[in-house]
């Protein structure tokens, strides 16, 4: 998983690195999370942001999904990112966890440029409008994901990618 191989730094290479992908069948490689429901081991941010450029120099693009706290190893993570997306849903609490994520984002010196707002499962039916959102996080939302939870569900019960061939609400354009 991610974090031995964050721990096998000192030997890292090419043909080490292959030995912890899994390749899905439309070419994706995941670099898997810990099999474990015992929470992150403690990992050193000069060394994760080490395994980040590795990664970099290996691949065009490196997504990782962080939780959401404000440790010094996600820190080191969003230091090291050129894009950084916080990923929310239009609910009030979701929001506002959101407005306190980016809040202190700032207030750390991170750099608000690179962060891009997605919000997941967007319905012009919710209560909360995109106007809203934005002006309670003082951020622009880049990108809104319609509600396609049974596509979504399927796929992820399947393990199979949502063909952008297929006629869905996730092809029409998401992009604000």
């Amino acid at each position: 998983n991610f974090h031995e191989l964050v721990q096998n730094l000192n030997r890292l290479d090419s043909e080490l690195l292959r030995g912890y992908i899994a390749t899905h069948s439309s070419g994706l490689e995941v670099l898997s999370s810990p099999d474990t429901c015992e929470g992150r081991k403690a990992t050193d941010p000069e060394s994760m942001a080490q395994t980040l450029e590795f990664l970099r120099g290996e691949y065009d693009y490196v997504i990782v999904d962080c939780p959401t706290s404000m440790d010094d190893t996600n820190l080191a993570v969003i230091d090291a990112s050129n894009q950084v997306y916080l990923v929310a849903s239009p609910e009030i609490g979701s929001i506002r966890d959101l407005s306190r994520y980016v809040d202190s984002l700032s207030q750390n010196d991170h750099s608000k440029e690179k962060v891009k707002v997605v919000i997941n499962r967007f319905s012009s039916e919710h209560a909360v409008s995109i106007e809203q959102i934005e002006k309670a996080i003082r951020l622009p939302v880049a990108i809104k994901l319609p509600n396609s939870y049974s596509e979504v569900g399927r796929s992820g019960v399947l393990g199979e990618p949502i063909s952008p061939k297929q006629k869905s609400d996730l092809d029409r354009k998401s992009v604000v």
